[in-house]
């Protein structure tokens, strides 16, 4: 969303690497908090699955994400699944609060953006885990290398992939950037139309 916006000129250009370095510190102290409070948890998973910590995709994926299977060591699959979902999800940002498009109340954005994501998980999930924000898988998979997952979160390989860790910060991105701008030059310029129609009023006859 910082660089799309940056992109947009929504958004100051100055503020974006400060921005996406306090993301992905947030997520990355998210992600300890987390691991603090359940770490007996995840070793009793890892010791009753028989695995080394460096060898439990299982219980990295609690905090970061990778592709499904199916896509063996192909990159490009997961790279567009973070594309396109990434773009739906600022392109309906984008819908949400634009006031020319009967945005909802501003107390009602967090929720609906929310509803948002969860729809993108639902249907984009099984893919890739959905990332869909470099912040929150990169932040996440920083805690996990740290604390002994080692090559499955960077450079990110495990059986059928190698070297994954890239996908979901560039597809993000591109997928952000892409959103704005099809909504900018497509949905916008309708909108915009229909409320210049509407303000304007029927035309009427002179008698």
């Amino acid at each position: 969303m910082t660089l799309a916006f940056a992109v947009r000129k929504d958004f100051p250009w100055r503020k974006v690497l400060p921005y996406w370095l306090a993301q992905v510190l947030g997520a990355f102290v998210a992600a300890a908090l987390i691991y603090a409070c359940y770490r007996w948890a995840i070793d009793a998973a890892d010791t009753k699955a028989g695995l080394p910590r460096d060898e439990s995709l299982g219980t990295y994926s609690i905090f970061a994400t990778f592709p499904a299977e199916y896509f063996g060591d192909s990159w490009w699959g997961p790279l567009l699944d973070q594309i396109v979902g990434t773009g739906i999800l600022l392109l309906l940002i984008c819908a949400l609060i634009d006031m020319r498009n009967t945005a909802p109340l501003s107390n009602l954005h967090p929720f609906l953006i929310g509803l948002v994501v969860v729809a993108i998980g639902l249907t984009f999930g099984t893919n890739a885990g959905y990332a869909i924000n470099p912040a929150r898988d990169f932040g996440p998979r920083l805690l996990t290398y740290f604390e002994g997952w080692g090559d499955i979160a960077l450079p990110g390989t495990f059986g059928w992939f190698s070297g994954y860790w890239w996908i979901p910060i560039v597809g993000p991105l591109i997928g952000g950037v892409v959103g704005v701008l099809v909504y900018d030059l497509i949905i916008k310029p309708v909108i915009k139309a229909r409320a210049g129609a509407q303000e304007e009023g029927p035309a009427t006859e002179e008698p």
